[in-house]
């Protein structure tokens, strides 16, 4: 295998103490009580906006979820670089691949005029990362249409690509993409799912297996 590409919220890097906070500020705005703690409501962040949104506001219309929406990325917006890093270990992970002379990127559904300032604000990332976002690809996982994409910046077949999610959703595009489909058991999984039946060609529990990998 020559790349590793990386699905970027619960799997590069954790982003959920500032999406948490957001949902907790929404919530204090419409009255709603309640202890917003990080490790119960980060399983909803790899849903994004609109399910982090749905697991507090539940039985509302397209229109009011669409305007709650656009309330939560206001709110956002105003927090989204201040608690972002990433996951521990992962830095060795990077720098791994960079002393093998492997490729990685980042593929995710998280909107550009959000990813690319935390990005570009993590003094870890380098300043050329590939990232691609669904907005700018114009179809979001599971279409794998960002993942050929990667395969193609980087000079590469996408069978010579591993890619990282924690979402099932990652691993079905990972597969339609003709990749080797990775979970980090780190990430923001579901509770009550059976992760096994997602079909993934591996389970990683660490980062560490990462470079045992390569």
């Amino acid at each position: 295998m020559k790349a590793l590409l990386f699905d970027f919220d619960g799997t590069l890097v954790n982003t959920a103490i500032d999406m948490v906070n957001s949902l907790q500020e929404l919530a204090s705005k419409h009255r709603i009580e309640g202890e917003f703690a990080v490790d119960t409501y980060k399983e909803y962040v790899s849903q994004g906006a609109l399910g982090l949104i749905k697991s507090i506001f539940t039985e509302r219309c397209d229109a009011t979820y669409e305007s709650l929406k656009q309330q939560y990325l206001d709110i956002y917006q105003q927090h989204f670089i201040r608690s972002n890093h990433l996951f521990s270990g992962m830095d060795k992970v990077l720098h791994h691949l960079q002393t093998q002379q492997l490729h990685w990127g980042i593929v995710t559904n998280k909107p550009s005029w959000l990813a690319r300032p935390i990005v570009e604000g993590m003094s870890e990332l380098p300043d050329n990362v590939l990232l691609l976002c669904a907005d700018e690809i114009g179809v979001p996982k599971p279409d794998p249409t960002g993942l050929l994409q990667a395969a193609e910046n980087l000079g590469l077949d996408p069978s010579d690509c591993y890619y990282l999610g924690d979402a099932e959703s990652d691993v079905v595009a990972a597969h339609r993409a003709g990749m080797k489909a990775l979970i980090a058991a780190w990430g923001y999984l579901p509770s009550g799912v059976d992760i096994q039946q997602w079909q993934a060609d591996r389970i990683v529990n660490s980062p560490q297996e990462l470079i045992e990998l390569f």
